[in-house]
């Protein structure tokens, strides 16, 4: 995770993610800053598209 609150920003590789979708051209490929989830509807009902999300992820690391 990058804090952007802090001056010297890093981030661990391991938490990056090179995804391949098929189709578009190279030139259409875009460097995204922050998380994308892609997951499909489960139901009919539910909206296609939501904008402005508020999202809360936890990790709980595991005890050692």
């Amino acid at each position: 995770m990058v804090d952007k609150r802090v001056v010297n920003i890093h981030a661990d590789v391991e938490d990056i993610k090179i995804e391949k979708k098929v189709g578009g051209s190279v030139e259409a490929s875009e460097l995204i800053e922050g998380m994308v989830i892609d997951k499909e509807r489960v139901h009919t009902n539910m909206p296609k598209n939501v904008h402005d999300a508020r999202i809360l992820l936890l990790y709980r690391s595991p005890r050692a």
